[in-house]
């Protein structure tokens, strides 16, 4: 994993450090039945560390189980504000941690609906030949000089129409050993 680059995976073995409550909850999620309107995705950071514009990205990959014939499609979220969301309780940071929402864009939607439609036609043509899996990552810079001392602690969530509310991923990631030793600006960059 990239050091600006925090990556979380739906799929269960990506990361030993997700929540029990998240695997639970998204064990009926459908990524080609789901409505892409209501997806939203949420990442509590440090404080001084804010999303990178166009930064955080929803990745699909599918492939035949093995990994030939791969195709992936990257679509960039959007960043929302906590009140314009509706669509459930949003999640709390932790102190010291600011929280972030994202969605799919209007342009995003179509482009994943087609993609979608390309993997149903695979499915159709050797059902359990193929797999999948889809990702957030979120590209960070940094919004002052330094980062804060100790853990540097990443949360994430879901929300998906399955989901009553946003359903966490990832919590308590430290993500200092990523930036392996390098100061935090040369490792992240810095905002604006």
């Amino acid at each position: 994993m990239g050091a600006a680059l925090f990556a979380v995976s739906l799929v269960a073995t990506a990361c030993a450090q997700m929540a029990p409550s998240g695997l639970m909850a998204m064990r009926d999620f459908d990524p080609l039945t789901a409505d892409p309107v209501r997806l939203r995705a949420a990442v509590a950071a440090p404080a001084a560390i804010a999303p990178k514009p166009e930064g955080v990205r929803l990745d699909v990959v599918h492939a035949r189980i093995g990994g030939a014939d791969k195709i992936s499609l990257s679509l960039a979220l959007e960043a929302i504000p906590a009140t314009a969301d509706g669509l459930g309780r949003t999640p709390r940071a932790r102190a010291g941690s600011a929280l972030h929402l994202f969605r799919l864009p209007p342009k995003e939607i179509e482009r994943l609906r087609a993609f979608r439609e390309t993997v149903a036609t695979r499915n159709g043509r050797e059902p359990g030949a193929w797999a999948g899996n889809l990702t957030i990552t979120a590209a960070g810079c940094l919004l002052s000089d330094r980062l804060p001392d100790g853990p540097l602690l990443l949360d994430t969530w879901i929300k998906t129409e399955q989901t009553p509310d946003y359903t966490p991923l990832i919590q308590g990631y430290d993500f200092r050993p990523d930036l392996a030793g390098k100061p935090a600006a040369e490792a992240l960059g810095t905002c604006g």
